[in-house]
C-alpha cells in the first residue's frame, strides 16, 4: 500500500485529485469536526467540496503548510497513534492581495485491518469562507 500523506486530500483545486485520497485516508466510520461543526464521512467530505469550491472561487494561487507536527504512536504497538499539527494556509486572491491564515488539527490514526486509517479528524483554521457550511451533524457514542 501506498503511503498518503495529510497534503494529498487538502482540498483545493491544484492539488488535483484530494477526494480520491480523502476515499483512501478515512475511515468510514469518520469522526470528523471543523471549528464548531461536526460530521460523519460523507459530511465532511461535503464540506471539503465547499472549501475547493470556495479556495477556487477566491485565489488564483493557493498553498499550505506545516508549522509543527507530532506523531505519537499507540503503546499497544499496532499502526494506531495520534497527531497534532498546526499550519499554514493562503495565497494570492484574485484581487492579487495575499492573505495568509493558520490552522491545527488534532487525528487519531486507528489500525484497521493492518491498514492505517483516520477514524477521529478535528480540525481548526481561521481561513474565511465564502460558501455556505454544510449542515452540522449529530455523532452518536456508544461504548463498547
Amino acid at each position: 500500500m501506498r503511503v498518503l500523506y495529510l497534503t494529498e486530500f487538502f482540498p483545493y483545486p491544484a492539488n488535483g485529485a484530494w477526494d480520491v485520497a480523502y476515499d483512501a485516508v478515512f475511515s468510514k466510520t469518520l469522526l470528523a469536526s471543523f471549528n464548531q461543526s461536526r460530521f460523519d464521512f460523507d459530511g465532511f467530505k461535503t464540506l471539503y467540496k465547499s472549501f475547493n469550491a470556495s479556495i477556487g472561487a477566491s485565489f488564483k494561487e493557493f498553498d499550505h503548510g506545516f508549522l509543527t507536527t507530532v506523531g505519537v504512536p499507540n503503546s499497544c504497538g499496532d499502526k494506531g497513534g495520534f497527531v497534532y499539527a498546526t499550519g499554514w494556509e493562503g495565497g494570492t486572491t484574485l484581487l492579487g492581495t495575499d492573505l495568509w491564515f493558520t490552522d491545527a488539527v488534532f487525528v487519531v490514526v486507528e489500525d484497521l485491518g493492518g491498514e492505517r486509517q483516520i477514524a477521529e479528524f478535528r480540525e481548526s483554521s481561521n481561513i474565511p469562507f465564502s460558501e455556505n457550511l454544510p449542515a452540522t451533524q449529530d455523532w452518536t457514542c456508544a461504548l463498547p
